[in-house]
Parts: structure tokens; C-alpha cells; sequence
């Protein structure tokens, strides 16, 4: 679920082949189900993980809602889809996928292309296609790091994201190279597992298993 203002939407695995998609206006007071001529079909065997909520990003055009959201499983997908016209034609992601625990976690909002995050959950070490950014312009690129399965991430000062996982909590920073936008070479900050996190400017909080927060101050680092 994600909130723009009183905005925002909850989506949800397909029911019937067709993404569960729910919109309110005022808040979660009140919830209306996309039509399902607007909802968008899923493949077989792709679904969506729960990601503590970073799996859907909300905006408003004028008086129209917007919302992109992430797919996992056997296929893994991004999905773009207004309030008025419906769902566009999903692009495929650079994210490992093809079991029932691989795929798309979440996405981080910029505005020229989300970063999408995620990887194998029952192979948590596995540092290859954890992560892509998707300008929907050209076909996303594959990138990996050190932590591994991604399960969460946020921006920080000094075009730097960090990123957390079961192996930990890891630092990039995010650079444009001939191909598009990628992050540079990730540093290990900590090996203690954490599922999500969220940053108000320089200061990060996440929660991970077992009751787990943290807090830390991230500077204001180039």
C-alpha cells in the first residue's frame, strides 16, 4: 500500500488471473476496486511479495492517480497503471526470477525511473540481479551487490541509497554511465539483517525479524 496526501493504493496477488488492485481518495476512510477491465493479468506463477509496502509507489497527474508496482515469483515485472485509462504494457525486469521466492521486492522513486530491489529469498547470498533501474526508454540492466537479496531501500544525502537485506545494510551511490543510471560499488555498513527501512534526510530507521529497529544517522556524504 502506498498514500499520496489522501491518495493512494493497495494492491495485491491476482484473484481470478487479474491483480487486486484497491484506490482510495480520502485517506483509507473509503476504498474502491479497479474495474477489471483495468486491472492488469498476471502469468502464471508471478505474484507479489508483501515488502513491507514498497512494492507499489502512488502520484498524482492533475486529477488522475498513478501507480506503479513490482511482481515477482516466475516472472518479474514492472506495471504502470492510471486511475482513468488503466494498466500499460508491463516491462520485464532485469531481476532474478522463475521460482516461487525470486523476483521484485520493492521499487524507490525517482523521478526519471524507479530502482527496483529484490533478488532470492531462499538464496539470500546470491549478489547477481538484485537490483535495476527502469527509465522504460531502454531495457534494464542487471546490477548486484555485495549484500545480496535486497529488501529494502532508501535515499540518502549526496545521491547515495542505502540498502538493506538478511545479509545486512550496505551504502551506494547512485551514477549515470552510457547504459542509463546504476549505482556504484555498494560498502558493507553492517551484517546485521533487516527487512526494511525508510530515511528522513540523514537519519534511517528499520525493522527487521524478531521485533528487530534500528537507527542511524547516515551523515551527509558525497
Amino acid at each position: 500500500m502506498d498514500l499520496s496526501g489522501a491518495n493512494g493504493a493497495c494492491v495485491g496477488d491476482p484473484i481470478d488471473g487479474k491483480f487486486w488492485i484497491l484506490t482510495t481518495r480520502d485517506s483509507g476512510n473509503h476504498w474502491t476496486l479497479l474495474p477489471t477491465g483495468k486491472r492488469p493479468a498476471a502469468e502464471a506463477g508471478e505474484a507479489m511479495f508483501a515488502a513491507s509496502g514498497s512494492n507499489v509507489l502512488v502520484n498524482m497527474t492533475n486529477d488522475d492517480m498513478n501507480l506503479a508496482f513490482v511482481t515477482g515469483g516466475r516472472r518479474a515485472r514492472i506495471f504502470v497503471c492510471s486511475q482513468q485509462l488503466g494498466c500499460a504494457d508491463p516491462v520485464p525486469l532485469a531481476i532474478a526470477q522463475g521460482g516461487s521466492m525470486t523476483g521484485a521486492n520493492g521499487l524507490l522513486d525517482y523521478r526519471d525511473g524507479p530502482l527496483v530491489f529484490g533478488g532470492n529469498y531462499e538464496q539470500p547470498g546470491g549478489k547477481d540481479s538484485t537490483l535495476c533501474f527502469v527509465d522504460f526508454e531502454n531495457t534494464p540492466q542487471p546490477m548486484s551487490t555485495v549484500l545480496g537479496y535486497v529488501s529494502g531501500a532508501c535515499r540518502l544525502p549526496g545521491s547515495r541509497v542505502l540498502l538493506c537485506g538478511l545479509g545486512g545494510i550496505a551504502v551506494a551511490l547512485r551514477q549515470r554511465n552510457e547504459k542509463g543510471w546504476t549505482l556504484g560499488v555498494a560498502s558493507m555498513w553492517s551484517k546485521t539483517g533487516f527487512h526494511t527501512c525508510a530515511s528522513f534526510g540523514s537519519t534511517v530507521l528499520l525493522a527487521g525479524a524478531n521485533g528487530r529497529i534500528g537507527r542511524l544517522n547516515a551523515g551527509n556524504g558525497q
